[in-house]
């Protein structure tokens, strides 16, 4: 980045009531005109997939973990998401996947519960929700071409956040640094299909032993 872009986004930033620091614990919605071109110790910018500035040699180890451990239990969560299950059980996996991936690093991860995902169809949020964590109780039931969101949101510290002035910006209460990975899946009687994947999933889910269901040969 050239010395110019770099004061100009470090000018940004102070506008925002922000500095370099800040950008490392931004938990999710940052826009992406504004936040991938600046400068900083960020090892994951979060605009719907992971940014890691500078490639995955900028980033720290643990910042890494994150981000492995955040998109694991995006397809643990998909890999509960079946025809006639209960739609919570998509959270129990990502849930348990978080802290067995914490366990695995020797650390306790934060699971953002303020924001969760949700159903998608004639409108982008819809009803049901699909949290991220464990969910006791009754449960909406899967039917077939659901059509959700799984978008979990892992932090190295708190699962507390705060929204900044710009009123879209969400990160972190205690700064710690936080990874977002999401997809849009359709769930089939024959598998899944990853909307937001440009080969509809089929590489990563065949990869994980996980059903690929287009709604279309």
């Amino acid at each position: 980045m050239g010395g110019w872009l770099a004061e100009a986004a470090a000018r940004r930033l102070r506008l925002w009531g922000m500095d370099a620091g800040d950008l490392a614990a931004i938990a999710k919605r940052g826009s992406p005109q504004e936040y991938v071109a600046i400068r900083a110790p960020v090892s994951g910018v979060v605009i719907e997939k992971e940014i890691v500035a500078g490639g995955a040699v900028a980033g720290r180890p643990e910042d890494l973990e994150l981000i492995a451990a955040t998109e694991d239990s995006l397809w643990a969560g998909a890999a509960a998401l079946a025809v006639g299950a209960p739609l919570h059980d998509v959270g129990a996996a990502v849930e348990d996947s978080i802290h067995a991936s914490g366990e695995r690093a020797g650390r306790v991860y934060g699971i953002v519960e303020d924001y969760v995902g949700h159903a998608i169809g004639r409108e982008m949020h819809l009803d049901p929700q699909i949290p991220n964590y464990r969910v006791h109780g009754s449960s909406p039931t899967v039917r077939d071409t659901f059509t959700g969101a799984i978008e979990p949101m892992v932090t190295l510290g708190t699962d507390q956040t705060r929204v900044l002035a710009d009123g879209w910006t969400v990160v972190t209460v205690d700064g710690t640094r936080a990874a977002h990975w999401e997809h849009t899946i359709t769930v089939t009687r024959r598998g899944l299909w990853v909307l937001t994947a440009a080969d509809g999933g089929e590489a990563e889910l065949d990869a994980r032993g996980l059903p690929f269901g287009p709604l279309a040969d």
